[in-house]
């Protein structure tokens, strides 16, 4: 199984084939692996994921949710 580390920078690297603006965004975010919330959350700085929740999501699922939390960060 590939480990949360892993499936954030294939994410990253599909994103950044895609659309390079929003691989930028994301470069300033630390990504946390947290059962402290249900699905993600985002303080503006760190992007929470819940392992559980992550798990269960195909790669075009995992690359929409991380881009949701980088755009809820990046527009304040």
């Amino acid at each position: 199984m590939e480990s949360f580390k892993d499936r954030i920078s294939a994410s990253l690297l599909r994103i950044g084939i895609q659309n390079p603006f929003f691989a930028t965004l994301s470069m300033y975010a630390e990504f946390i692996e947290s059962d402290k919330y249900n699905t993600a959350a985002t303080d503006g700085k760190r992007i929470f994921c819940n392992p559980e929740f992550v798990k269960n999501l195909d790669n075009s699922q995992f690359d929409g949710l991380i881009l949701h939390e980088v755009l809820h960060a990046a527009l304040l």
